[in-house]
């Protein structure tokens, strides 16, 4: 009988010996896993820390950003379409100079602009400052960047005599703008400190087509829609370079220029002020990169923008001048 005890009792020993070692073992496999992944963790963390090192490289240095995938604000301010974000001329700032960029709205819709088709119309770049601007001219910035606007009726099929046009002068108007849309863009341009009234939006040489004539009645912008132009065979483009902060002002600084497509075998790029001053001309497809490389050797015109700190907090335009 002891012995028969005996027997169990080793027995149940054998077993539970049994059983510490297999739970030793699964721990020592837990302990070898979790130190493996630790491991692997330090080593992956310690290849993309050089990795980032190798190309950030000095943090003073200027890095070209060719993308505008990570610009959503600033597409959104400006109007810039989304859809084929790799038609658009790309910037040559540092990722600190593009934080600067995102909630500045500009008072054009071609800066960075993509040079693809026709362009019969663009607002001439001259040198103007907030303060010394009427407000028909700061009224006109604000309905061009409109840039689509609503038609009673189509601008080549206005009857003699259209009800639902606007009249002046003996002319009939078929597009528009409502008030509300031009003063909150107003403020969006040009800032809450600035004042807003409705006038006409007129600037010395109008251009076709954009509505600028105030009724108070209809609270609304008439333009007219049945005019025409000579077709341009070209675009002009810009691409910012550099962009600085200076007390309460941020300076965007822009090399621009100008495509001349009449050719399709030979594009030519030549500068904005000075169209006889060719600058490259070759294929189609090689003009992105011989702009960019342009751009980089301040080759183009150069122009600057900037815009003052107001009460907000906020940066709005202030000025614009060449270079």
């Amino acid at each position: 009988m002891n012995e028969e005890n005996n027997n169990l009792s080793n027995g149940t020993n054998s077993g539970i010996n049994t059983v510490k070692t297999v739970l030793v073992i699964i721990v020592l496999i837990l302990l070898i896993a979790l130190l493996s992944f630790t491991l692997y963790d330090k080593v992956i963390n310690k290849n993309n820390a050089n990795n980032n090192q190798t190309n950030t490289g000095d943090s003073n240095e200027s890095i070209p950003t060719l993308t505008m995938t990570d610009d959503e604000i600033y597409r959104k301010n400006n109007n810039v379409s989304d859809n084929d974000v790799t038609s658009f001329l790309p910037y040559i700032i540092t990722d600190n100079e593009k934080a600067l960029l995102q909630d500045l709205v500009f008072p054009f819709n071609s800066i960075n602009d993509t040079f693809e088709g026709n362009v019969s119309f663009t607002v001439r770049w001259d040198n103007f400052n907030i303060d010394n601007m009427t407000q028909q001219e700061k009224n006109y910035f604000v309905v061009y960047k409109v840039g689509k606007y609503e038609e009673v009726v189509p601008g080549y099929d206005i009857p003699e005599e259209c009800e639902e046009c606007y009249k002046f002068d003996d002319e009939q108007y078929n597009t528009y703008v409502s008030e509300d849309v031009v003063k909150n863009l107003y403020e969006k341009i040009f800032g809450k400190d600035v004042e807003f009234k409705n006038e006409n939006a007129t600037i010395e040489e109008h251009l076709c087509g954009v509505p600028y004539l105030y009724d108070s009645n209809s609270k609304k912008y008439w333009g007219n829609s049945a005019c025409g132009g000579e077709s341009v065979e070209g675009s002009k483009f810009s691409i910012i370079t550099k962009i600085e902060k200076v007390n309460d002002k941020i300076e965007v600084y822009l090399q621009v220029g100008q495509i001349d497509m009449s050719n399709e075998d030979a594009y030519t790029i030549l500068k904005y002020n000075d169209s006889d001053d060719i600058l490259w001309t070759g294929r189609s497809e090689n003009v992105k990169s011989n702009i960019i490389d342009l751009a980089k050797q301040n080759k183009l015109d150069s122009y600057k923008f900037t815009f003052k700190k107001q009460s907000d907090g906020k940066y709005y335009i202030y000025s614009g001048e060449w270079q």
